[in-house]
């Protein structure tokens, strides 16, 4: 199988699960409204919904972003020195609330593919750091206005999707290790309470994230 082909294939399936939990979440809560039998969504209408909820998200977080860039200006009076705290509560809440120790082990799978393991987890490596919408809205427009208050305008999206994708491969290799490590390690009782307080714990951090965007905003 070939690389480039390889790292296509499982790009689509992390994005086809990232949709697919967008519209079974929705369709989830119009059936527990709704609680009446009828015909299921067709596959096309299912996609535009999830692209649809995905620009939403991508709404809230860059208003989110631009209160916490007043926010910051405000307080602190300069940007730049509060925009590395945030970075570092978003990075943890990425990672914190990402770390899903499900019981099909994606890396048991991959494993028999035709592939050499460097190469196999190169691909599970930029598959994890470009196929996660979720966690590129976290970082992307708060890094673009940063950007952008920092003097690089009209090269302040670019910016800000490059350093996004760095930090979001930081992420993955740091969640590639704990991943295997705590697998290999531990027994699946002990997994699934370390999974609980994972949860948890990326909740609080993410809401702390939140926070100084949602400060003296009205919300």
């Amino acid at each position: 199988m070939h690389s480039a082909r390889a790292a296509w294939l499982l790009i689509r399936v992390r994005f086809r699960r990232f949709f697919n939990r967008l519209a079974s979440g929705f369709g989830r809560l119009r059936a527990d409204k709704a609680r009446r039998t009828g015909t299921p969504p067709k596959g096309s209408a299912g996609r535009v919904l999830s692209v649809v909820l995905t620009l939403i998200i991508f709404l809230f977080f860059s208003d989110l972003s631009r209160q916490a860039i007043v926010n910051l200006e405000r307080e602190l009076g300069s940007v730049t020195e509060g925009a590395t705290l945030q970075l570092i509560l978003v990075w943890l809440a990425v990672l914190l609330t990402t770390l899903r120790f499900t019981p099909d082990w994606d890396l048991e799978w991959l494993i028999t593919l035709p592939l050499r393991l460097p190469t196999l987890l190169a691909i599970r490596l930029v598959e994890s750091t470009v196929a996660d919408p979720l966690a590129l809205a976290s970082f992307a427009p708060f890094l673009t206005l940063v950007a952008w208050h920092c003097g690089f305008r009209w090269s302040a999206p670019i910016l800000g999707l490059a350093l996004s994708l760095i930090l979001l491969c930081s992420i993955a290799v740091v969640r590639m290790c704990i991943d295997t490590a705590i697998r290999l390690s531990l027994p699946p009782s002990v997994i699934r309470n370390l999974q609980a307080l994972l949860t948890v714990a990326g909740t609080l951090v993410a809401y702390l994230s939140m926070a100084i965007g949602l400060a003296r905003s009205g919300r």
